[in-house]
């Protein structure tokens, strides 16, 4: 099932948004072959992260045998926006030279060895305010905790999001359903454990349950999902993000709100609830939202309509106020 977040943003937001794919980000960043004609050379050693800058920040000078593995290579490197990053060799030395003008420059930087065999590693740099920065949005990981070999894909992503804090400025990760495949298995539930937790210390998080999670799976409650992140365990995992959990169900985490200040100055509160919420959870979330007016609001969840049906008890009434068409139709 697919999800929805909908996000009120301010002009100093960059949203990073995982899609439900086998790659990780790290993974995605690499092109090409391996180098060499006989023996394979392996994957890019180190690859360089993408990163955000301010204007006119210090040039960053990169040994590029650092990144690359292999014997007499030759480098190249191109920049999609040189007024905005300017890059130069020097030798194996890579200077990135940022611009006084906001915007981003995506950097190609490619290795060839004697037999003409190359590979690329792509960097995104970003050049944007001192108080720019990135919520991160993790969607649908369910198949990464059945399918064996996949399996670690789930603990990689959290992985990167925790690695990359800094380079990206994230503040918050936002999980928006179906943490597992299979609501009561307890192997599903400790590999989404135990790849959520890589956050902890790192990035502050919220989760909510997806269909398969919770309600609207075949045991129709949020019975598992409460049990392996529970409110105690979301409130020590984010000591200085969560709020609290759903009023009728105070111990559970199936339903909460968490609250940050960004580096920009921005509050925001983050209203997670389960796939179509139940009208006594869009009271509560209602209740939090006017405790916190002076918050921007991201209202994150699983399903809330599907088309003209009512999902809970508020879908037909967006539909039918929405001139929108009913597209089973």
């Amino acid at each position: 099932m697919k999800s929805f977040v909908k996000v009120l943003v301010s002009t100093a937001l960059i949203a990073l948004v995982f899609a439900a794919c086998a790659d990780t980000p790290q993974e995605s960043n690499r092109a090409g072959a391996a180098l060499g004609s006989g023996e394979p050379m392996g994957e890019i050693a180190h690859p360089v992260s993408d990163f955000i800058v301010g204007p006119g920040a210090e040039d960053r000078v990169i040994d590029l045998t650092s990144v690359f593995s292999g014997d007499n290579l030759i480098f190249s490197v191109e920049s999609s926006n040189p007024e905005i990053v300017a890059v130069s060799l020097n030798g194996s030395r890579l200077t990135i030279d940022v611009g006084d003008i906001f915007g981003h420059a995506d950097l190609q930087i490619t290795a060839t060895d004697e037999s003409g065999a190359s590979v690329t590693d792509k960097v995104r740099a970003r050049v944007a305010s001192d108080s720019a920065y990135t919520i991160a949005v993790i969607p649908d990981t369910q198949v990464y905790t059945y399918s064996g070999e996949l399996d670690q894909t789930f603990n990689r992503m959290t992985q990167w999001l925790a690695d990359n804090q800094e380079a990206h400025r994230i503040q918050f990760a936002v999980h928006v359903g179906d943490l597992q495949q299979n609501n009561d298995n307890p192997v599903e539930w400790d590999i989404a454990t135990e790849a959520m937790s890589k956050l902890e210390g790192r990035v502050p998080y919220s989760i909510l349950a997806g269909n398969h999670d919770g309600h609207g799976t075949n045991l129709d409650n949020n019975f598992w999902i409460n049990r392996y992140f529970s409110a105690q365990q979301l409130a020590e995992a984010n000591p200085d993000t969560f709020g609290g959990a759903y009023d009728e169900e105070p111990e559970g985490g199936a339903n909460s709100y968490s609250t940050f200040t960004a580096p920009d100055g921005t509050k925001w509160l983050v209203l997670s609830l389960e796939f179509a919420a139940r009208p006594d959870v869009l009271r509560w979330a209602s209740e939090v939202v006017e405790d916190y007016l002076d918050h921007r609001v991201i209202f994150s969840t699983h399903m809330y309509t599907n088309y003209a049906s009512r999902d809970n008890a508020s879908s037909k009434f967006l539909y039918d106020n929405s001139g929108g068409t009913d597209l089973r139709t």
